[in-house]
């Protein structure tokens, strides 16, 4: 059986949850991924499907950006 993949919220979602938010600043995770090409989309479900608490960010809009460059 395949691990149930978490809802992935939108970036207004994401925003207005930060925005809303009393935290102090800082924000624990146990994974950050600088970047939302294919790779960096793949390690972040990879990452969160095994119980960690992932942070993806990027400059642009999530997934703007096509893998021209595969590894």
């Amino acid at each position: 059986m395949l691990p149930r993949i978490p809802r992935i919220r939108s970036r207004d979602e994401q925003l207005n949850k930060f925005r809303g938010s009393s935290h102090s600043g800082i924000l624990e995770y146990d994974v950050l991924i600088i970047g939302d090409s294919a790779t960096g989309a793949y390690i972040a479900l990879h990452a969160a499907t095994r119980g960690l608490k992932v942070a993806v960010v990027e400059r642009d809009d999530f997934s703007s950006s096509t893998s021209q460059h595969p590894i």
